[in-house]
């Protein structure tokens, strides 16, 4: 993407002269290395002047190597013109620079001029829309072949009703898995015998009751 660059204040002198066919200049070293480097298609825009003023040409920067630079020349309808050494090169906002930014007014019908809060809205039209080649089947957004190849989306599981965890200290986990919990020492649990209570995998209940019975039996 072509791209102007900026520099403040930059003026350089020419280190030799150039013909009207010239299309490298040297400037000092330390003046080009200010520029820096220069990505394919950026550019600077620069003014060719002598020291009387009386000859101007508009360039264009495009490539920097150690102190030379390569340049385009007659730009912006300025003719191409002989210079000598010392004539100087200014890096100016030219007609051509404020030309290529975009106006206010030009943005006109793109969005609705205004406050902040104000907005055109628009149909977002139709295109593909783009799932998972292999979809779990318990996702909560799911797609399925229409039968033309195209993924659409579905209905998923729904969510469980109410808090999946409660942030209460006191709670009753009711139809929850556990993996590998930590219960307390001292946690006092409650169970019935109809109820289907399981711990990774093991039967919450008939553990609660061999760990009551070994108590029973240490405190005899």
């Amino acid at each position: 993407m072509t791209a102007i660059k900026f520099k403040n204040n930059f003026e350089a002198s020419l280190q030799s002269g150039i013909a009207t066919d010239a299309i490298a200049l040297d400037i000092e070293a330390s003046k080009a290395l200010e520029l820096g480097a220069l990505s394919a298609g950026d550019y600077y825009v620069a003014t060719l002047f002598d020291n009387t003023g009386a000859k101007m040409e508009i360039v264009h920067i495009t490539a920097i190597s150690g102190q030379t630079l390569t340049v385009t020349r007659a730009q912006e309808g300025t003719s191409a013109q002989s210079f000598d050494a010392g004539d100087l090169l200014q890096l100016r906002n030219t007609a051509g620079v404020y030309e290529g930014m975009v106006q206010r007014d030009e943005l006109d019908g793109y969005y609705d001029k205004g406050e902040v809060e104000n907005y055109v809205t628009e149909n977002a039209g139709t295109g593909d829309v783009h799932g998972p080649e292999s979809p779990t089947s318990d996702a909560l957004a799911q797609w399925h072949d229409d039968g033309t190849g195209a993924k659409v989306l579905k209905s998923g599981p729904a969510l469980p009703s109410g808090n999946l965890v409660g942030t209460s200290e006191t709670q009753t986990l009711t139809n929850k898995r556990m993996e590998s919990p930590k219960l307390n020492e001292d946690a006092a649990v409650t169970v019935t015998a109809t109820e289907v209570n399981q711990l990774g995998g093991v039967d919450l209940a008939r553990v609660i009751r061999r760990a009551k019975l070994a108590q029973y039996f240490n405190a005899s």
